[in-house]
């Protein structure tokens, strides 16, 4: 342990030495606070989905109007099974 100290020690004087890795070394971590903080969103919003269905049923008409409904994704709508093999590459 006493060399792990020793090591601390010496990178500590280092940064304190060099005023422009001390700069990044303080100042970095405020900019990303602040950028993950306030401009970044990572709210997921507008996905584009398609249902591929082969059997209208209501259990399939109430999943589909809870994607219609809902703010998150944006419903592009039904199609056939050979359509939407080509749609998910």
């Amino acid at each position: 342990m006493d060399i792990l100290f020793q090591m601390i020690k010496k990178e500590a004087l280092h940064l304190w030495r060099d005023f422009r890795t001390l700069t990044v070394v303080l100042f970095m971590p405020l900019v990303l606070l602040l950028l993950f903080g306030f401009a970044i969103s990572t709210e997921v919003n507008n996905i584009n989905i398609i249902a591929v269905i082969e059997q209208h049923d209501d259990v399939s008409r109430n999943l589909l109007e809870k994607f219609r409904t809902n703010s998150y994704f944006t419903f592009k709508g039904i199609v056939s099974l050979a359509d939407g093999k080509g749609a998910c590459v």
